[in-house]
């Protein structure tokens, strides 16, 4: 895999998609142990319920974050889009 520098977010900036990332492995980490015979089969499609509901807001404010530091430093790529934050150094790249 190959990455272009395509510009630097702020600190501040970082730690709000830093927030976000931490919140969706965390609800991933909670639905891989959903089954695990710690609660009802009930009690967990009800947990899975609010998981997955969870994720969604999630993942919507981490697509938002993106395309708002996308709209705000004019980053713009033909085709598909990856994208990868280096969390220590702010540095965001563009890979292929």
């Amino acid at each position: 895999m190959s990455k272009e520098l395509v510009g630097k977010v702020s600190v501040e900036e970082k730690n709000e998609i830093m927030q976000i990332s931490e919140r969706l492995l965390g609800i991933n980490e909670l639905m891989a142990t959903l089954y695990s015979g710690l609660t009802t089969e009930s009690e967990s499609e009800r947990l899975l319920e609010k998981l997955i509901e969870e994720a969604g807001k999630a993942k919507r404010r981490e697509i938002h974050w993106w395309n708002s530091m996308k709209d705000k430093y004019n980053w713009s790529k033909e085709g598909g889009e990856t994208w990868y934050l280096d969390y220590e150094t702010c540095e965001v790249f563009y890979c292929q």
